[in-house]
């Protein structure tokens, strides 16, 4: 299946369009550059695969979406490559690339478990003796390694994603998807974050097990709890969606505003910088913020939102409302 992914690569206030997939013996992945005005310009230039999915996260903290692609390139070729983002082309980091699971039928994220400013991954897949895989890597400045994950259990045509499930303030792991390669056992878990690189499974979720399933998180019914919807085909065969309410006692709180938002302009960029944001749980470091740039305070048509670090440089700004 295909998978698609919106992203501002180039930083100039409108979203590319990204995607991966194929069928049989074709493969492909393709990014689209918006020039509006409806038109896109095809500036592919990134492996093609297919089995995978597309992921985009400023890893290296440059200012950028940098860009990870997993899957299936040929027969018995699997990859995880991951490529830097250098505005006017990609360039492959292939020391962090080659440390990488090599999968398909796969699922990635990036998050940062660990609080420390940098995004963090996790991949997950079959590799190319249909082996399950997942591995969480810790990233320190740009410099991937892997831990040790012995409670969480690998799947794939699946999805894993990262969310504070029990609002202690740091991120968990949600995995669901096929424990084996023949599909005859599956599962749904979530693995809650007890610092120190350790992740334990949460044995009160019962949750449905399922493969070529997805799931994503919301609050849904404004509790401030992040509740599930999983979506997939279980035991008896049958397809099927369902929510799942979050009854975990912590309730999320708001962080403080960040403040002394000060910004500094050059000939063609800008620079804001802001004092930390905090909150009872989540440290400084692992806190993210949305941006608006525009002429009006408080005017929210036609603006974009995305979750940038403390300090990040606008390159050939646009006015916008």
């Amino acid at each position: 299946m295909p998978f698609v992914a919106w992203v501002d690569f180039d930083n100039d206030g409108d979203l590319d369009l990204s995607y991966c997939g194929g069928y049989g013996n074709f493969a492909a992945t393709k990014l689209y550059r918006n020039d509006r005005n409806g038109v896109f310009t095809d500036i592919s230039c990134l492996d093609n695969v297919e089995n995978g999915v597309i992921i985009w996260g400023d890893y290296d903290k440059n200012g950028t979406q940098d860009v990870l692609i997993t899957g299936r390139r040929g027969s018995y070729d699997y990859i995880a490559k991951l490529y830097k983002n250098q505005i006017d082309t990609f360039i492959c980091d292939s020391i962090n690339s080659n440390l990488f699971a090599q999968v398909r039928y796969s699922s990635a994220a990036w998050g940062d478990y660990n609080q420390d400013g940098n995004l963090d991954l996790v991949i997950t897949g079959s590799d190319n003796t249909n082996a399950m895989q997942i591995f969480i890597y810790k990233n320190l400045n740009g410099v991937f390694s892997q831990i040790s994950t012995p409670e969480i259990v690998p799947a794939s045509q699946g999805k894993a994603v990262w969310r504070d499930f029990d609002n202690d303030g740091d991120l968990d792991l949600a995995v669901t998807g096929q424990k084996l390669y023949n599909g005859s056992e599956f599962e749904t878990n979530l693995y809650s974050n007890n610092g120190n690189d350790i992740f334990i499974k949460n044995l009160n979720a019962n949750l449905t097990a399922a493969r070529r399933s997805s799931l994503e998180w919301g609050d849904f019914n404004h509790d401030k709890k992040l509740d599930l919807v999983l979506t997939g085909q279980s035991g008896s065969g049958n397809y099927h969606t369902k929510v799942f309410v979050n009854n975990t006692l912590n309730e999320n709180t708001q962080p403080n505003q960040p403040t002394e938002l000060t910004v500094l302009t050059y000939s063609d960029s800008a620079k804001l910088i802001w004092n930390q944001a905090t909150d009872n749980q989540t440290l400084a470091t692992g806190l993210t913020y949305n941006v608006r740039i525009g002429t009006t305070t408080g005017f929210r048509q036609h603006i974009g939102c995305k979750c940038f670090p403390r300090k990040r440089k606008f390159k050939n700004p646009k006015t916008r409302n």
